[in-house]
């Protein structure tokens, strides 16, 4: 079980977002930057060369900085990798909610900053199985399949008094339904639209409903 790609370094910095989480960093920023104005503002005639110099001394304090937080996350992430993808191989043979609970409960190990990623990852993963008819995988398959039984629709009565518990009947039936709020049946008299276009500027007027 993976539960993230590899991750391949972008052509351009990005500031990374999750130093912001650490309020001890945020102060060393706000400080670094007051600094960084009060000593450089009329060095020089252009502010945008002061504004360039600024950027390139903040992303080699934010490196310096992060470089280990970084290492750290992706460690934890290997770790946690390889306790999930275990326990998955232990669910493949005997299939309990007490080991889908385990695994719940190693999720809520990642760092904060990791969160986002992994729901947004089951988001996809489901949305590929019911959108695009993707296989899912064993894990996936347990978690979503007591959702899809609690919402799925076993029986309609129909208008006879009968049953349907046919799902293709089912679907058939519900969509005549639906095509029929849509649909008009009626059919106006000769002269019906005049009575209507009355009728509806007595309405206007305050004269009738």
């Amino acid at each position: 079980m993976t539960l993230s790609p590899r991750w391949i370094p972008p052509l351009t910095w990005q500031f990374p977002s999750y130093s912001l989480l650490d309020s001890v960093f945020r102060e060393e920023l706000a400080t670094a930057k007051q600094d960084f104005f009060r000593n450089s503002i009329g060095s020089v005639d252009s502010i945008c060369t002061v504004w360039e110099a600024f950027k390139v001394y903040i992303r080699g304090i934010t490196i310096a900085k992060n470089a280990g937080v970084l290492r750290s996350i992706c460690g934890t992430l290997d770790l946690l990798e390889r306790k999930l993808a275990q326990l998955e191989q232990v669910h493949l043979h005997t299939a309990n909610n007490q080991i889908l609970g385990n695994m719940h409960a190693k999720l809520e190990d990642f760092p904060d900053t990791a969160l986002t990623e992994v729901h947004h990852m089951g988001k996809y993963a489901t949305a590929r199985v019911y959108g695009e008819g993707e296989r899912p995988g064993t894990v996936l398959a347990n978690m979503i399949r007591p959702s899809r039984e609690r919402d799925m629709i076993t029986a309609v009565q129909a208008e006879d008094g009968s049953e349907l518990t046919d799902p293709e009947q089912i679907v058939n039936r519900f969509r005549e339904y639906y095509e029929g709020l849509y649909t008009s049946k009626n059919c106006l008299r000769p002269g019906g639209i005049d009575a209507l276009s009355v009728t509806y500027r007595i309405a206007m007027a305050g004269g009738g409903r």
